[in-house]
């Protein structure tokens, strides 16, 4: 996929930036840059894009972004006043000098960050230990928070409760008439989920074939329309599962799925568990 570039937001002659957006409500903005990101996100629910990854976050969630991996986020609709709590650093890919790699002290980084090529999220106890050194970040001098960030991937890196996101083979679209398409197609998706989209309606707003469509969307995500469109769905139920009462038969249309059959055939394929069980052990957990 041809993702928007990004330039780096950092100062010429600081080796990271740290800043938290303006707005706290994603967007679906498709995009990559040439340095490491390193996003927090606490409070809120959504969908997170690295690579040909598409996952759910839900409460809280710390990803590490290597430099020039696709990557977005898109929140979910939420009560009125109510917003993400993001903070969001950026470094150079040179953050870490050869020579200063290379100490001892410095592998269990210089690891992370070769693993970051493919993103990593981090678990539970991870992300709110480094979620909390994150909010301080802002309101930190520029010599702290080089020591600060150091601290963060340094606890990271000996978490042990990592998972990488894109597959190996993963490779963004380079050429220049991709820009914005994947953006303005995979936010018609989002935006219509619950309605019937058409892989036809689709190749139209690509200004494309259907034949040619089908064939860049698979490329540029790793998935079959289709199949997008199904964990898009899937992904919605459940969030109504964990935090609604309303019944499987109710989230199977509230979601955009038109019988209830296929729905549950469509959750197991892509949860590998039934919605009902799904709810369970969320809420158990809680």
């Amino acid at each position: 996929m041809r993702p928007c570039s990004e330039e780096s937001r950092s100062p010429s002659k600081t080796r990271f930036f740290c800043f938290s957006p303006p707005t706290r409500l994603f967007p679906f903005e498709w995009h990559c840059h040439d340095h490491f990101e390193l996003v927090c996100v606490l409070g809120g629910h959504g969908l997170r894009f690295v690579g040909d990854h598409m996952g759910g976050y839900d409460g809280a969630d710390l990803a590490l972004i290597g430099p020039n991996l696709p990557h977005t986020y898109l929140s979910a609709p939420q009560p009125s006043g109510s917003s993400d709590q993001v903070v969001v650093v950026h470094f150079e890919d040179g953050f870490l000098r050869a020579d200063q790699s290379s100490y001892q002290e410095f592998e269990a980084i210089d690891s992370l960050l070769a693993a970051a090529r493919r993103g990593i999220s981090f678990g539970e106890g991870a992300t709110k230990e480094a979620g909390g050194m994150m909010l301080r970040l802002p309101n930190l001098e520029p010599f702290e928070q080089h020591v600060a960030v150091l601290r963060i991937l340094h606890h990271l890196a000996r978490s042990g409760s990592s998972t990488l996101l894109s597959s190996p083979g993963f490779k963004a679209l380079r050429r220049m008439e991709d820009e914005g398409r994947v953006t303005r197609v995979c936010a018609e998706i989002h935006q219509r989920a619950r309605e019937p989209v058409t892989l036809d309606q689709l190749a139209i707003l690509a200004k494309m074939s259907p034949a040619a469509f089908s064939r860049f969307f698979k490329r540029a995500t790793g998935r079959t329309f289709k199949r997008y469109l199904n964990e898009v769905r899937v992904e919605t139920a459940c969030r109504l599962l964990v935090m609604t009462e309303l019944s499987v038969t109710e989230i199977c249309y509230e979601s955009g799925f038109q019988n209830v059959s296929n729905f549950n055939r469509r959750f197991l394929q892509i949860r590998s568990i039934n919605p009902m069980e799904y709810r369970r052990q969320r809420r158990n957990a809680e």
